[in-house]
């Protein structure tokens, strides 16, 4: 597609906004729905009154009252979170603060299951009057995480939230994956953000999980969404404006690990204010072994290798911002996130054979981000036509030095080396969204969105400075309807175009004549000196993603999902520097490769849910067709003065399959007992690539389980375990790995004081260990041989800690509510005769 075609649809989709349509009812209702009994006797209350209450001013905006089977069924087309609060006469209340009543869709299904009410009469050691939800839920196009409901993640970083979402795993490195696939996209309330730096490597330690409300995973989003990420979309939102008051959090650990966020929000009126604040310092301990063996033909040699990696990061984040309801039917909301951190870490490593020699190396990374989003939002009264545009900019920078010094402790000469490394990034987005209710049953959805991202990295290496320039621009036009025809049907269908160009140069920086220094040529040199040979490196291309999800409930308690989308894996700036990523072992050196094609995919998959009051199952089957499929296995050897060196790229591996099924299940025996468990497997098959290293195939499972109690006096346990099988790859396999956290918590204070004790990872069960075989054939030597890797690294994951948790402000609020909802009118409308 051209920039005028793009054009032409644009002045298009803008002609829209001048449509002057008669205004008409919006037909998507979402409902709220559950049953209210008695917790001594089990029996239904009739005329419970359910009142759903806008936060910011306590003003009731709907409600209902129970049948005589104690059911409820309220539709509703609200937008935003909101407040339930469950009365009867004679018994405590029960309160459901901060509860999504929609999403970028529209309303949406709110379940509260079976809620039991205590008598006023039995209050003596009586269980917490509020009830669980799940933890974990199951929407169409997407999957939530509760991270704020979960007392074990108190003290950690989003990486530790993460890991224990089904089907998603972060590993030793920080890298993050998705049903087996590290092509993820990561977004912060929906921006791409500096902490993601577009790579596998993200900065996702940095934020807290104080600061976080929930997580959701989105395997296959809709035509609004960039389709970057073959895996899916994981998009982490903070906390905002949940309630004027402030809140903090203090947590110390074991190993000098420590945390501490704070959050005050204001809320007058049409102004929401939010200011949140937060440091933390970290530790992880790795030990690592490695040995190789190559067999020829009637000799073998050998090569092992120890290393043992101390890091202390500390980093710290500021997030300001808020929303004003300029007019009625006007709103805009601000925000600006910056992030610092320091990233120090020592390596010691001991070569034993062939050569005994040690080798320390001390690397200091440090940084900052800084994200700035903005969003306008117009609605008409009726909410039939509603037009958004939002703005983010990001920029980010990070210094790196690294220090390496050879034979400190062994024999010979010492050899000294250093490295430096400075990295820029930036992102600025533009996207207007219009969406239009064209009839009863029907939307459409229309939109334009414009991406540039640049990339700015210098390497200086043996005083030889060398930079890498990227930048890429989007600019894509989507569509997007949805049609409900009934309670039992719902279909949403759209279509996204893009065209895509990317421009990369690598580069020698010139010094002046006084810093030159004699040319030394090794490995790191030489494959960098090749890259600026063939530099620059550009492509365009233009793509068309479409998108059809399509839900069916044949009966009240099961729906059945299809889900259809292309989507697309662009080269991440890891996969395409050429820059070596380490530069200690020189005789295995992984680079990028520059001229790595982007990997285009298409995605079907089919799901099926049962839901009862007290538990859900959901199973999922998920099939993807992958062209020019994106490795990091090519392995190629290099002839540099007469010796033959390793290098490992990404390369396109032709074309690749790939099937996983997921499953999850959710059983609550009783209001205070939660169980989750999930698991979810994947087997990706790559053939036609010119490499043989390149096909074969990569598989793997994953199991967690989650057990969640409310124990009397306002005590609450859990119980994380997660279970990594066995895996493998083309090349070889990983064996298995597990790790398990829990928690206890305890509330004072009428509930304004938290404590909370947390054991993470109770066993250090977390370990890499791989092994692998492959035939090579050396050039050179003419000589074809096996090349044999035993490698293992084990960290020092246990984390030990205690956590504070305060709440000033809250109370007053809350109670100033409730004497609204006791006041307020009931109606005979506010029956529900549907459920």
């Amino acid at each position: 597609m051209t920039r005028y075609t793009l054009f032409i649809l644009s002045a298009v989709f803008s002609a829209l906004y001048a449509i002057d349509d008669p205004p008409v009812d919006r037909s998507a209702y979402g409902t709220l729905t559950g049953a209210v009994m008695d917790s001594v006797n089990g029996k239904p209350l009739e005329y419970a009154s359910i009142s759903i209450t806008r936060p910011r001013d306590k003003k009731i905006v709907d409600g209902g009252i129970s049948r005589e089977n104690g059911l409820f069924n309220i539709q509703h087309r609200l937008s935003g979170n909101y407040d339930i609060t469950v009365e009867h006469i004679g018994y405590d209340k029960k309160r459901f603060l901060d509860i999504a009543f929609s999403d970028e869709t529209g309303p949406v299904p709110v379940l509260l299951d079976t809620l039991l009410l205590s008598p006023r009469s039995i209050l003596l050691d009586q269980v917490d009057a509020d009830g669980q939800r799940p933890v974990y839920s199951i929407g169409l196009d997407k999957k939530t995480f509760q991270v704020s409901d979960i007392i074990s993640l108190t003290a950690g970083t989003a990486s530790d939230a993460l890991r224990n979402i089904p089907a998603v795993d972060v590993d030793m490195d920080g890298i993050i994956s998705l049903r087996g696939d590290k092509n993820v996209r990561l977004l912060i309330n929906g921006s791409p953000t500096s902490i993601g730096q577009e790579d596998r490597r993200t900065r996702v330690d940095l934020l807290p999980n104080g600061l976080i409300e929930r997580i959701e995973v989105i395997t296959n989003p809709s035509p609004e969404h960039d389709p970057e990420g073959m895996a899916g979309i994981i998009n982490i939102i903070l906390k905002e404006n949940l309630r004027t008051g402030l809140s903090s959090l203090l947590s110390a650990g074991n190993h000098g690990r420590s945390s501490a966020s704070a959050g005050l929000d204001h809320s007058k009126g049409d102004l929401n204010l939010h200011l949140s604040a937060s440091a933390n310092s970290g530790y992880t301990r790795t030990l690592s072994h490695r040995n190789f063996v190559w067999d020829y033909p009637g000799f073998t040699l050998t090569s092992e290798q120890r290393k043992t990696h101390l890091s202390r990061p500390v980093a710290g984040v500021i997030r300001v911002g808020g929303s004003h309801r300029v007019l009625e039917d006007h709103k805009l909301d601000l925000f600006s996130t910056v992030s610092i951190f320091n990233h120090g870490s020592q390596d010691t490593i001991n070569h034993i054979s062939p050569v005994e020699y040690d080798l320390a190396t001390k690397d200091n990374r440090s940084g900052w981000t800084l994200d700035l989003s903005g969003k306008h939002a117009w609605n008409i009264r009726d909410r039939s036509r509603s037009l958004v545009t939002s703005l983010f900019f990001s920029r980010s920078g990070e210094h790196e030095k690294d220090m390496n010094d050879r034979n400190v402790s062994g024999t010979g000469p010492d050899d000294h080396s250093h490295i430096y490394r400075d990295d820029a990034f930036s992102t600025i987005s533009v996207r207007s969204i219009y969406n239009h209710a064209i009839k009863k049953g029907m939307n459409l959805k229309t939109g334009v969105e414009s991406v540039h991202r640049t990339t700015d990295q210098e390497l200086e290496y043996l005083h030889f400075p060398f930079g890498f320039d990227h930048e890429e621009r989007i600019q894509a036009v989507f569509f997007d309807s949805h049609f409900f025809g009934s309670k039992r049907l719902r279909i949403e269908g759209g279509l996204r175009l893009e065209t895509v160009g990317s421009r990369g140069v690598v580069r020698e920086i010139m010094l002046p004549d006084d810093h030159h220094h004699l040319d030394t040529t090794n490995t790191f040199t030489s494959l960098i000196d090749s890259s600026i040979t063939n530099s620059p490196f550009s492509q365009t291309y233009s793509r068309s993603y479409p998108s059809l999800r399509v839900r069916i409930k044949p009966f009240e308690t099961v729906s059945l999902d299809l889900n259809y989308g292309r989507r697309t894996n662009r080269p991440k700036r890891s996969s395409l520097n050429p820059f070596p990523i380490s530069m200690i072992d020189d005789y295995h050196t992984r680079v990028g490769n520059p001229g790595l094609r982007p990997e285009f995919i298409d995605i079907l998959e089919i799901g099926a849910h049962y839901k009862q009051r007290s538990f859900w199952i959901y199973g999922n089957i998920f099939y993807k067709s992958i062209m020019d499929l994106i490795r990091w296995y090519d392995r190629d050897l290099v002839n540099i003065n007469d010796r033959i060196y390793e290098v490992v790229t990404a390369d396109n591996a032709g074309t690749a399959t790939s099937f996983g099924t997921e499953f999850h299940l959710n059983y609550r025996p009783m209001e205070t007992v939660s169980i989750d468990l999930s698991a979810n497997n994947w087997n990706t098959s790559a053939s036609s690539a010119g490499e043989p290293d390149l096909n074969g195939n990569s598989s793997g499972y994953l199991v967690r389980t989650h057990l969640s109690i409310l124990l009397p006096k306002d005590i609450h346990s859990e119980l994380f375990a997660n279970y990594r099988g066995k895996m493998r790859i083309p090349t070889g396999t990983v064996e298995p790995s597990y790790y398990m956290d829990i928690a206890l918590s305890k509330r004072f204070r009428d509930r304004n004081l938290v404590l909370i004790v947390s054991v993470n990872d109770i066993f250090n069960g977390q370990t890499f260990n791989i092994t692998t075989d492959q035939s090579i054939y050396n050039p050179t030597s003419g000589y074809n041989y096996t090349q044999h890797l035993d490698a293992s690294r084990t960290q020092d994951g246990r984390f030990i800690s205690i956590s504070l948790k305060y709440h000033l402000g809250f109370k007053k609020w809350e109670d100033d509510a409730f004497d609204q909802l006791e006041k307020a009118p009931r109606t005979e409308k506010d029956m529900d005769m549907d459920y």
